[in-house]
């Protein structure tokens, strides 16, 4: 996203990009998939402060993202 001119203001969209790669590693991970485990571990991380920014009301939903970066095979 950021190689694509997604400006600072745009931490929402960053936010929900993270939600999805947190599904997306959920899935990898159900699936045995290691690489796109890895790859979506490594978004999450890229992104985790936006999708915290954009979700401080909701606790809980910070507390599965960050079991999102614990996953392993």
């Amino acid at each position: 996203m950021n190689e694509n001119g997604y400006s600072d203001i745009s931490y929402w969209a960053r936010g929900f990009y993270c939600y999805h790669a947190g599904a997306a590693a959920e899935v990898a991970h159900k699936t045995g998939n290691e690489a796109v485990l890895r790859m979506m571990k490594c978004e999450i991380e890229a992104h985790l402060d936006d999708y915290i920014a954009t979700n401080r009301d909701f606790p809980e939903k910070i507390t599965r993202m960050q079991r999102m970066l614990c996953l392993e095979l």
